[in-house]
């Protein structure tokens, strides 16, 4: 090999390296490829394949891969496997090229490992088709975020593709547009054309008409002749059925931050779908949270499942918990069946089979689905072995005396004492003493803390007829007691 040459091979693998290699020029590139170069050659080939800043040619991009392929080049070989693979530019043969994958696995994968972002992309791939390897979409997406990372543009856009699916990841539509971006900054037509689409419809992302044009616009003159066909049609169809406008987000966050519960409880979905915004979950809970302080049972049910399930936001069941009590008050048949479920096991909160009881019979008086009275009917046989018979008498005493909040007065007095309001607190005690002694003795300890007049001769009095174990219930819940607060807590994911 020359000096030049072998100038030119170190260039080449720097800038490989760092994702450069199209900014190489294409006359240096071909020089080298016919004296002989292999890694010119494949990525010759590859831009000829990809239509990376040149035209689509399939047989040019063949011959020159297979020049590379036979002096042992990895991912010439991979990229000869993969068109024999899908019959582009070579006779489909699934069992031959299934051979050939493996055949080029080993050194594919070393180059992966040590860094190769092309590589590593490429490993991406073969493990979401199961092909040389395991299926496994999980790893497939680690290798595409490692290749994406390093600004190699197929994989930002197979990881885009991940995201805008859930495949392996939880589906995110702003983060599959971030990556679709960059692929589609870097030339790529099917990425063009997805981001296209998004900024149309609004997924993850403000709806912009006019931006998915010009993406599309860009799109229909990229050298790959499928996407510009495919970018041609959508312009086409659109200008002959013009695209309907979204509702006014700007309009509705001003609706919402005036107090109207209905479009505080669509931002939420909207925020947590990425509809018509960036997928933002810490903004959903935050629009639930206002609606959850109006008194909506739902919102406060929603919002606490955003806390079970983990998803955007880190999981936190002690939160959870919080809310689905504020819910299964406010009368949320689901909430009931869940939060009793939660005191059963002591998930998020301290075990307490006396309160899972009691809210396991109010729950079976609501209208639940089969699957949850399924729950509550095998909630009830294991909490009857362990309770106390009288406690299990006081809970179906106690639960018969359960209402639903009459009207929005009571039920906003029933969040703002679940968020630490002090002249609530002590008016929800004295309206439960009667017929939720328990309840209601939690009430009046937190409101005597917080030297409310006249809490503390009520707290007194009516803990005077508590039990000892019931007095241990309401000591421990007063001492873990925690506000909603203004905002719910989201803690930072590590």
């Amino acid at each position: 090999m020359s000096n030049q040459s072998t100038r030119f091979t170190i260039l080449l693998l720097v800038c490989a390296s760092l994702q450069l290699t199209h900014a190489i020029p294409l006359d240096l590139l071909k020089q080298q490829a016919a004296d002989g170069n292999a890694t010119a050659q494949y990525e010759l080939g590859e831009r000829l394949y990809e239509a990376r800043g040149v035209p689509r040619d399939v047989p040019g991009a063949k011959q020159w891969i297979e020049k590379a392929a036979a002096r042992s080049n990895a991912k010439a070989q991979y990229r000869l496997a993969s068109m024999q693979f899908t019959g582009v530019g070579m006779t489909k043969d699934a069992e031959a090229s299934r051979k050939k994958f493996k055949e080029c696995l080993p050194a594919l994968e070393k180059l992966a490992k040590e860094g190769d972002a092309d590589a590593q992309g490429k490993m991406g791939v073969l493990h979401v088709l199961g092909v040389g390897v395991e299926r496994d979409d999980t790893k497939a997406v680690e290798y595409f975020q490692l290749a994406a990372g390093a600004g190699h543009a197929k994989s930002q856009e197979d990881l885009a593709q991940a995201y805008l699916s859930g495949r392996a990841l939880p589906r995110n539509p702003t983060l599959a547009g971030e990556w679709f971006e960059k692929a589609a900054q870097a030339g790529l037509g099917r990425a063009q054309i997805q981001l296209a689409i998004l900024y149309v419809q609004g997924q993850g992302r403000r709806q912009d008409i006019p931006a998915g044009l010009k993406w599309l616009e860009n799109a229909s003159t990229t050298g790959h002749p499928a996407h510009a066909a495919q970018a041609k049609d959508l312009l086409m169809r659109l200008k002959k059925n013009p695209p309907s406008k979204g509702p006014d987000i700007d309009a509705l966050i001003k609706q919402a931050e005036a107090g109207d519960l209905a479009v505080q409880k669509k931002l939420a979905l909207r925020f947590q779908a990425g509809d018509g915004v960036r997928l933002d979950l810490a903004k959903a809970a935050s629009w639930l949270h206002r609606a959850v302080q109006q008194g909506d049972a739902e919102a406060s049910y929603q919002l606490g499942g955003y806390f079970v399930i983990g998803r955007h936001i880190p999981k936190d069941m002690s939160q959870a918990a919080r809310y689905w009590r504020v819910a299964a008050w406010l009368g949320y048949p689901a909430a009931q069946v869940d939060f009793a479920v939660m005191c059963a096991k002591g998930d998020g909160l301290p075990k307490n089979l006396r309160e899972a009881y009691h809210w396991m019979l109010i729950a079976r008086r609501s209208d639940q689905t089969p699957r949850r009275q399924q729950i509550l009917r095998t909630l009830q046989s294991a909490i009857s072995k362990d309770l106390d018979p009288d406690l299990i008498i006081n809970g179906l005493t106690n639960s018969a005396n359960f209402a639903v909040p009459a009207d929005a007065a009571a039920r906003a007095a029933v969040v703002k004492a679940a968020s630490g309001d002090s002249v609530a607190q002590l008016a929800r005690g004295k309206m439960l003493a009667a017929k939720f002694p328990v309840e209601a003795a939690v009430w009046l300890r937190l409101a005597a803390q917080a030297k409310e007049a006249g809490a503390v001769d009520a707290d007194k009095a009516l803990t005077a007829k508590l039990s000892k174990l019931e007095s241990a219930e309401v000591e421990a819940r007063v001492k873990g007691f925690k506000s909603l607060g203004d905002q719910p807590d989201i803690k930072k994911e590590k």
